[in-house]
């Protein structure tokens, strides 16, 4: 036996040693009912989370700076760049956007159509700039967007009616609070509204963090996290109306911007089987918000400034690489962050504040490595908008990672009934739910750095859970089958178990 294979066989033997009492746990953590949901109902130590995190902890960021920082153009955010691109054309008052478009393009020739037709210079460079880094024509796709995939989701979603009936009222329910958190950051001063009348002292920073984790978790948060803030990772510009914002208004970062208290929610395991058109972001988007109102509520009323950063309320900051920044995970290769309890499905918020808090450090659990030799999600993607090549410069922004085609990804997102995906996130080896196995997979994994355990997983999972090709997940229309799920319908969304057609 030669060195190497004396110090992989050394690796493997330690990873499984130090996994033994996490199988333990995990297996006592699964034969409890709510486990199904990710998490359990014994309470735990909210400093830890229910990964202790500490042994992975290192001092430098897991991802590297290869060109100069750039803040986020206000183009990027590829459905407000939609919905504000009509501001783009001399569109004839009281004229659809759609019917215009008809008029100054060839809709049998989309591909060619020429850039040159945009008045915002800004935007033509954006769309040359993309096409130029990555070879993806977004201009293209946007007008696919209102001239193809817009009328197909309308004509699918009203076929298709009776069958989404229940998850459709289901995703909207977790949206009813949105206006109420737009309202509450609807002035650049709303950080300072709602203070309480004295501002306390802060002791120490890291007891006062302990404690706003341990708030955080009263609150409902499996996992809450201490960020320092980085202003490079920030949109530049607004990228539509609203924060107090109007659209293309230079992004200021204010002085009491200092630290980011980081929570959020999964969403439901049960509905994952369901993804494409049963297992919808939605889900999280309410419950993360709401988390994200009352922590900004918690630390106001101690006399310290808060502004929301939240699915509802909207941001102006960018939330993977802080997340990677506070240590929640690490960015995986659909360009979400791979979380060690939840994987991928992990819908987040920050509080932005001045309070005097210590900040987490980042982790190193190994997701990067193991993203590179998997591959399930690019594999799995409907839209073949998941690269899989290796981590390279970010759209630009002096930062590696993988980046997904954004515009691709949203098309097909309106291209199922229910409008939705999440198909990578619901393949991912990480996201499976919190029982002995996959807990203890998952800690021998993040252990062995010599890429065995990984190789061994990925081959796992896809015999066991099954491996299907982008063109599965495509509805047909005319068809009402829905077969083309990664799993099956819930059974508490078959419309036609509870309702009359």
């Amino acid at each position: 036996m030669d060195r190497r294979e004396f110090f992989k066989l050394v690796g493997v033997a330690a990873a499984a040693t130090g996994a033994a009492s996490a199988g333990i746990t995990g297996y006592l953590n699964a034969i409890d009912p709510a486990a199904k949901a990710g998490w359990e109902k014994e309470a735990y130590d909210p400093e830890k989370g229910r990964f202790d995190r500490t042994p992975f902890e290192i001092d430098h960021m897991p991802f590297n700076k290869v060109g100069t920082p750039k803040r986020v153009e206000k183009y990027a955010d590829t459905m407000l760049r939609r919905t504000n691109l009509n501001l783009a054309f001399d569109v004839p008052e009281g004229m659809p956007f759609p019917a215009y478009l008809k008029t100054v393009v060839d809709v049998n020739d989309l591909a060619n159509t020429p850039l040159s037709i945009l008045k915002d210079k800004e935007l033509v460079a954006f769309y040359q700039g993309i096409l130029d880094r990555e070879g993806w024509n977004f201009f293209v796709e946007d007008l696919r967007y209102f001239l193809e995939i817009m009328p197909f989701f309308q004509r699918i979603n009203m076929e298709t009616s009776f069958d989404i009936a229940l998850a459709s009222a289901y995703d909207n329910a977790h949206m009813y609070s949105a206006g109420l958190h737009v309202s509450r950051v609807a002035s650049k001063e709303s950080d300072f509204q709602g203070i309480g009348p004295k501002k306390y002292e802060i002791k120490d920073p890291k007891e006062m963090s302990r404690l706003i984790k341990k708030i955080g978790a009263l609150f409902g948060s499996p996992l809450v996290r201490i960020v320092k803030l980085n202003p490079e990772w920030s949109y530049e510009h607004a990228p539509g109306d609203g924060r107090g914002y109007k659209y293309g208004e230079s992004v200021d970062i204010p002085e009491h911007w200092q630290y980011g208290i980081i929570m959020g929610i999964p969403l439901s395991w049960e509905t994952r089987e369901g993804a494409p058109s049963f297992f919808h972001t939605f889900e999280g988007y309410g419950t993360s918000s709401m988390l994200c109102a009352r922590m900004s509520e918690f630390v106001k009323k101690l006399g310290y400034p808060a502004r929301e950063n939240s699915p509802h309320a909207r941001y102006e900051y960018i939330m993977p690489p802080h997340m990677v920044a506070a240590g929640v995970g690490e960015q995986g290769r659909l360009g979400v962050v791979v979380t060690p309890e939840f994987g991928p499905n992990f819908r987040p918020s920050m509080v932005v504040t001045n309070m005097p808090l210590e900040p987490d450090k980042p982790i190193d659990i190994g997701i990067r490595k193991f993203c590179m030799n998997c591959k399930i999600c690019a594999d799995q993607c409907p839209s073949g908008s998941i690269s899989f090549d290796g981590p390279k410069e970010i759209n630009g922004r002096g930062y590696d990672g993988w980046q997904i085609n954004a515009s691709t990804c949203h098309n097909f997102w309106m291209s199922v009934p229910n409008g939705g995906c999440r198909v990578c996130l619901a393949v991912c080896p990480f996201s499976k739910e919190s029982n002995w196995l996959h807990t203890t997979a998952r800690d021998i994994a993040i252990r062995d750095r010599t890429g065995i355990t990984a190789s061994t997983l990925t081959w796992m999972e896809k015999a066991f859970y099954g491996e299907n090709t982008p063109e599965h997940y495509h509805y047909k229309e005319g068809s009402r089958q829905f077969d083309y799920l990664v799993g099956e319908t819930p059974w508490f969304f078959e419309s036609k178990n509870f309702l009359k057609e």
